[in-house]
């Protein structure tokens, strides 16, 4: 009953028809039931990523934003505690960074360093969450494309010299590739008799749409010419008819082959948009001749939630009318169902796309002078002009490091991209503006990348199952005993978690009685930028001494940790998914942004400098570099030959006088090694000693010790500061002016900043994308130039 209220309290708006506006029947109910039930099959979470700019040079700091946002309401999510990031290149997926990173209350930030030998090419920037990463599905969004390259400036100017202009152009050939024709009925179904609109899309090998010409023929008569209208997609109507054979040609470009209908049924129930504007939907709902009347269902849902509910009583046909007034921005899905609430026809519609955040910028100026301050000003409201508390990310960089094919933001990201599979072309060109043909080709997109394709279609979620987690904000870890059955311990074990290069501090984490534990999200946040370590704590006999360390072997009644790595589970889970990314294709010739860098007046730029040296086993941390450097300081042989003999302390008068011996062990002897002292299982094993600088991993086992990396740090990005005037001699070449990821509006939705510009004379851009606390998304750009300004005019 508590899920019926809350269905029926967010219906209340869904007056579609008189007769029904305050009556609920138990069908309706069950069908809003339904969906809610199955909602929960999908990921609670959506990750997108925003980045300081498109295109990043070796050796430079990417900085990046992650919005953790609820897959259904799109507000900042509280779930997820841990963000695991990763940089991959784009052919092999190979990781060429990996870090933890805290997440705040739905976002997460900092910095990637982007290593002086990676080579040039594409690369994705991975996010993983517990809530929004799962092993259930055969495609990974969470990505976003980056650019590296070793020079931009040499590679993109005819010389730093002149600091002229020079385009290049890129140029998308015709594939001869076959073409690969679909075709989409309205609601689902092709009925005869029944005026049905029909959409197509055709694309080539790659994936890349076509821009087609094609006739519809009935029993070889032609019916219909059609054309693509956009991207390869288009559509047409027609009156289909049983018994007849219809297939269609395509004449540009011309193929021999043709493709054929869908299949036509002889009679059922077909549902079609007529009409759409700022306000309503219209749909009309016929039936075949012969039908008898029967109750019919609509429901309206956009992400799993249910908006809106109908029932009435279907004669022939019926206009239904659909307010969108209480709709949120999105995908929105209408399912119409017969009596026995089985769908019999469904259709997407994208609705509302003015419910956003309007973000404006005001500059100070447009053309600065090199080094100038600048203010910005930032202005959030949404739809109806009401100012918006927002958390947004800013970044001002250069317009040379701006990639023109991939314009990717958190619109195309959260409404497009994240509820439709499959990869979208171009999905920018949705969102820019609000011109008519936009509606037409993005209700064309509904109808053909969307059919069947919708992620919260009740087909879809069932499919799903039930989501399992792969990876959990903490750390787990077990207890591990060699020969367990003979040897677990009867009394509680706990780990030891510290991290002294932080501070002196320890904890005592409990294990069950499996052994198991798990480090949690905070351990992580109190010792980030280092590692946490761990040691196991249990009965006397149970822990392991220096002395009794041998690299190549270790006592068989010793307990020790067994840690599970998530970054493992995501590199074996990523073998089944596909990173997908919308596809950004020129068919035109474009005039790729010139180079049009100039440095100050007296600044020279100089080329990067390598210095290589021999690469040596450094012990990396204050801690374990300590371990290192008492290691081996107190070994010692007692008189019988026992190495660090537990039975005759180095501090004891020797017991057998007549034996002449050197106390302290020598490279490369034999000695005895005791183990199982005063045991039933006492034995001794000769080994040769060696005493040398031992690795990381040496150490590690010596001290019976486990580590894990806790969350990389949060790092500060530079901005000078010009009015003190201690910088003014530097050389300042930076290309991004500013990356503030945290920026909060006030009440007024009102935020200020500033920045100093560099040496730089070029074209700047401002990117602005952010969530307001109800959910609503938005995106704002500005520009200015940065000039050598003549002191005196």
């Amino acid at each position: 009953m508590k899920i019926k209220c809350f269905i029926i309290s967010i219906l209340t708006f869904a007056s579609f028809l008189p007769a029904h506006a305050q009556s609920y029947s138990p069908q309706q109910i069950e069908l809003a039931e339904r969906l809610h039930s199955l909602s929960k099959n999908a990921p609670p979470e959506i990750a997108y990523i925003q980045t300081s700019k498109d295109i990043y040079e070796t050796g430079e700091d990417l900085w990046f934003k992650v919005y953790l946002l609820d897959a259904q309401y799109l507000v900042p999510s509280l779930l997820s505690k841990t963000l695991y990031l990763q940089l991959l290149n784009e052919t092999g997926k190979k990781v060429v960074w990996q870090e933890k990173y805290e997440i705040r209350n739905g976002f997460a930030s900092g910095r990637v360093y982007l290593d002086s030998d990676l080579p040039e090419g594409d690369y994705f920037l991975a996010s993983y969450s517990s809530y929004s990463f799962f092993n259930d599905s055969t495609e990974f969004k969470a990505v976003r494309r980056i650019k590296i390259k070793t020079d931009i400036i040499s590679s993109s100017t005819d010389g730093i010299k002149t600091g002229k202009s020079k385009s290049s152009f890129i140029t998308v050939e015709k594939e001869d590739s076959p073409v690969q024709f679909r075709t989409f009925p309205e609601g689902g179904n092709l009925i005869s008799g029944i005026k049905s609109r029909l959409a197509f899309k055709a694309v080539n090998s790659n994936g890349e749409p076509l821009d087609i010409l094609g006739t519809l023929f009935a029993d070889n008569t032609p019916v219909v010419k059609f054309k693509s209208y956009h991207a390869g997609m288009g559509s047409f109507d027609f009156t289909p008819e049983a018994g007849k054979k219809y297939l269609i040609r395509l004449t540009e470009p011309s193929i021999d082959s043709s493709f054929i209908l869908p299949e036509i049924y002889p009679a059922g129930i077909s549902m079609r948009l007529t009409g759409k504007d700022k306000d309503f939907l219209t749909f009309v709902v016929s039936e075949s001749p012969g039908i008898e009347q029967e109750d019919i269902y609509l429901r309206v849902q956009c992400r799993g939630i249910v908006y809106g509910m109908i029932s009435a009583e279907l004669n022939k046909e019926l206009k239904i009318k659909i307010p969108l007034s209480g709709l949120p921005q999105g995908i929105a899905e209408v399912t119409l169902f017969n009596s026995s609430l089985v769908p019999v026809a469904e259709r997407l519609v994208y609705v509302n796309m003015d419910q956003k955040l309007y973000i404006s910028a005001i500059l100070s100026g447009d053309v600065y002078a090199t080094r100038g301050k600048a203010a910005l000003k930032i202005t959030v409201k949404d739809q109806n002009g009401n100012p918006v508390i927002a958390n947004l990310g800013v970044s001002i960089f250069d317009n040379l490091y701006k990639d023109p094919l991939d314009s990717v933001n958190i619109l195309t990201h959260c409404y497009l991209s994240a509820d439709l599979r499959g990869r979208i072309y171009n999905p920018s060109y949705y969102f820019d503006g609000s011109s008519k043909e936009r509606d037409m080709a993005l209700d064309l997109l509904m109808l053909t990348q969307g059919w069947r394709r919708y992620l919260w279609d009740e087909k879809t979620l069932n499919k799903s199952g039930e989501k399992r987690q792969v990876i959990f904000d903490e750390i787990s870890g077990i207890i591990n005993y060699p020969h367990r059955h003979k040897t677990v311990p009867r009394k509680q074990v706990f780990v030891i978690a510290f991290s002294p290069n932080i501070d002196n501090l320890h904890a005592l984490i409990p294990a069950d009685s499996a052994g198991r534990f798990t480090v949690s999200a905070d351990f992580l946040k109190r010792w980030e930028t280092d590692y946490v370590y761990l040691k196991p704590f249990g009965p006397p006999g149970s822990q392991l001494t220096m002395h009794q360390y041998d690299p190549l072997s270790l006592p068989e009644f010793i307990i020790g940790i067994k840690l599970t790595d998530p970054f493992e589970i995501i590199n074996s889970c990523m073998k089944n998914h596909d990173l997908n990314y919308p596809m950004f294709v020129l068919k035109k010739e474009y005039e790729t942004p010139g180079g049009s860098y100039k440095p100050g007046a007296g600044l020279v730029k100089i080329k990067e400098v390598t210095i290589k040296g021999r690469k040596q086993n450094i012990i990396r941390g204050k801690y374990l570099g300590a371990l290192d450097s008492i290691a081996g300081e107190n070994d010692y042989v007692c008189p019988l030959g026992v190495l660090n003999c537990p039975r005759h302390p180095p501090n004891e008068p020797e017991i057998i006088t007549e034996f002449h011996y050197n106390p302290k062990p020598q490279v490369g002897h034999q000695y005895l090694v005791m183990y199982n002292y005063n045991t039933p299982a006492e034995s001794y094993r000769v080994i040769t000693y060696w005493l040398h600088k031992y690795s990381e991993e040496d150490l590690m086992k010596i001290n019976n010790l486990s580590r894990i990396k806790a969350y990389y740090g949060p790092r500060e990005f530079y901005q000078p500061d010009y009015d003190k005037k201690s910088d003014e001699h530097i050389p300042d070449f930076r290309n991004t002016l500013l990356w503030a990821p945290s920026v909060v509006t006030d009440e007024n939705g009102e935020a200020t900043l500033s920045f100093y510009c560099s040496d730089i004379n070029t074209n700047f851009i401002g990117r602005i994308e952010g969530v307001g606390k109800d959910g609503l998304l938005g995106t704002g750009y500005f520009k200015f130039t940065v000039r050598k300004l003549k002191q005196n005019p």
